[in-house]
């Protein structure tokens, strides 16, 4: 069973419904806190609201896709499209491995809501089954959406992997852009650092013209996060330790996406000063 199953598992027997227990699974590297992981999908467990509906593990396995890889422009037919394939994608696995993925279908249960208070032991083994089986296909997604073939920036102080995580974006001296696929790396001078306004904004203007696909840092402002958003660049919340470990835990989906997003110092919006 892998750790994300165990954990789902485990949640689901402490008394955490379905849907709970796979979203909680996962919340931490999601960047949510767990209460407001439990309480935001309280809603979906026993099929949404008891209802015997959808399957409140798969809710909370599509949930758990759309805070991972969910798009946010309305905008992007492609992106919406690209999204429901892979929701499918999940919903195919499901049922390949249960038969279905409504609720009362997988409990056998013939009267839906009527059935759903009486809590046989039987029922809550066969809820286990679903859960974990749930963790363990989004966990195997998240696996085989590792970073690869990807240009993974870094702010720096110096010119090494060695060295911690520079604490700022926008104002630090040196960018290292790593390639996932082949570990070539190459550092550049931050033209932004120096500026007297706006350096985040600047600076995040540079990694989109360098064809970045991820960036690693601890902070960053709101608009520069703008527009690093806009060149579908993702942002990861840096970590203690050395930049070479920032990038393994990165490549390996153990680092959470930056959920605070400052709104500028000094009333500079993006601007790091």
């Amino acid at each position: 069973m892998s750790k994300k199953a165990e954990k789902a598992t485990e949640l689901f027997l402490q008394g955490y419904n379905c849907s709970q227990a796979v979203f909680a699974a996962f919340s931490e590297d999601l960047g949510m806190d767990f209460e407001t992981a439990v309480k935001f999908l309280a809603p979906f467990g026993g099929g949404m609201g008891g209802m015997r509906e959808v399957c409140g593990a798969v809710s909370g396995m599509f949930a758990v896709a759309g805070m991972k890889y969910g798009y946010t422009d309305f905008k992007d037919p492609q992106a919406k499209a690209k999204h429901y394939k892979m929701v499918q994608k999940l919903a195919d696995e499901f049922k390949a491995k249960n038969n279905s993925i409504i609720c009362r279908e997988l409990l056998g249960l013939e009267n839906g809501v009527a059935e759903s208070a009486s809590g046989s032991k039987d029922r809550e083994l066969l809820c286990t089954e679903f859960v974990k089986c749930a963790a363990e296909i989004i966990e195997k997604l998240i696996d085989e959406s590792e970073v690869k073939d990807m240009k993974l920036v870094i702010p720096v102080e110096n010119k090494a992997l060695d060295v911690p995580v520079c604490p700022s974006f926008g104002r630090a001296p040196f960018f290292v852009i790593y390639n996932t696929e082949n570990g070539e790396h190459k550092f550049i001078d931050n033209s932004a650092s120096a500026s007297q306004g706006g350096a985040g904004i600047k600076a995040a203007q540079m990694l989109a013209d360098s064809g970045a696909d991820f960036l690693i840092t601890y902070r960053c402002g709101e608009n520069a996060a703008n527009v690093l958003n806009a060149a579908d660049i993702k942002i990861y919340k840096a970590e203690d330790g050395s930049v070479a470990e920032n990038i393994e835990k990165c490549k390996g989906g153990k680092l959470s996406f930056l959920a605070e997003i400052h709104p500028g110092f000094h009333n500079h919006g993006g601007a790091n000063k």
